[in-house]
């Protein structure tokens, strides 16, 4: 009986001492960034954005119509006075037939992506838009939208379903 009470008393140590020692949580911090010789500091939330249009009717789009505009923005973060202007390099894929807009990549066809600045100024593919910028904390408003191609031949008249991707890269250069 003694015994078994020692046999108890010990494994009620050990599974005491075996909690005490369990994970009860844990994880890591990584950091990460890059220093950049320019006037002004990029706001992390606008190095990689993600513009959603979200399900986009075939017949919206039908002979050239589009959808909704949707817009993002690059922050730019305590400028120095050296600089008075940015220019924005927007690049990416033109569309097949459609030089001025962007491609969509996937399963559809027939449409593409328009961009422009705030004051509704297209931007094509691979090309610069220059705009002011002051000390301090700028703002660099930009839309979108998807836009089907217009109607040449009732054979075009139709727009192809499917998931979409549009990748565009931007650059900046300030004088």
């Amino acid at each position: 009986m003694k015994l078994n009470k020692i046999v108890l008393g010990l494994s009620l140590t050990l599974a005491v001492a075996s909690f005490a020692n369990a994970d009860q949580g844990h994880g890591e911090v990584k950091f990460k960034g890059a220093i950049i010789d320019a006037p002004c500091s990029i706001a992390p939330e606008s190095q990689n954005q993600e513009v959603d249009f979200g399900l986009l009717s075939a017949n919206e789009l039908k002979k050239g119509g589009s959808s909704s505009k949707q817009f993002f923005n690059i922050k730019l973060l305590q400028c120095d006075a050296t600089a008075t202007t940015v220019t924005a390099t927007f690049n990416g894929a033109a569309a097949n037939g459609k030089s001025e807009w962007f491609a969509l990549s996937g399963n559809t066809s027939q449409a593409g992506i328009v961009l422009t600045n705030a004051d509704n100024s297209p931007i094509a593919p691979n090309s610069s838009s220059t705009l002011k910028i002051v000390e301090g904390n700028n703002t660099l408003n930009f839309g979108a939208w998807v836009e089907g191609f217009p109607v040449v031949s009732p054979a075009e008249n139709t727009i192809v379903p499917g998931a979409f991707e549009s990748l565009v890269t931007w650059t900046l250069a300030y004088s």
